[in-house]
């Protein structure tokens, strides 16, 4: 199961262009099947700040993952679970250049 988890994140995917939120659509289903699709990123990479506006949002944050999407989107998710089921959270939809500014590669 893949959710966009918060209002945040669901504004950011609606701000997305058009084929942007089609190829996140698309592999939505290759994330359902096998959540480890994404690039892994360590965790302790990301700002305290960012860290804990996320945490806010979903709980504690032991994972996440990025997805590459067209014209240098880029999808950060983390793995959850609801019971038995393991739930893709997505937790921001951003360009590239802003992936880059909140884990302070620029």
């Amino acid at each position: 199961m893949v959710r966009v988890e918060s209002p945040h994140a669901e504004r950011q995917f609606r701000a997305a262009p058009k084929d942007v939120q089609d190829a996140l659509r698309r592999k939505a289903n290759d994330l359902a099947k096998d959540p480890l699709t994404g690039t892994y990123v360590s965790v302790a990479q990301v700002p305290k700040g960012v860290r804990q506006r996320w945490e806010a949002r979903v709980g504690r944050i032991t994972n996440l993952y990025k997805l590459d999407l067209p014209g240098g989107w880029r999808v950060r998710y983390t793995l959850g679970s609801e019971g038995p089921l393991r739930v893709v959270l997505v937790l921001e939809v951003v360009r590239h250049k802003d992936y880059e500014r909140l884990l302070g590669y620029s």
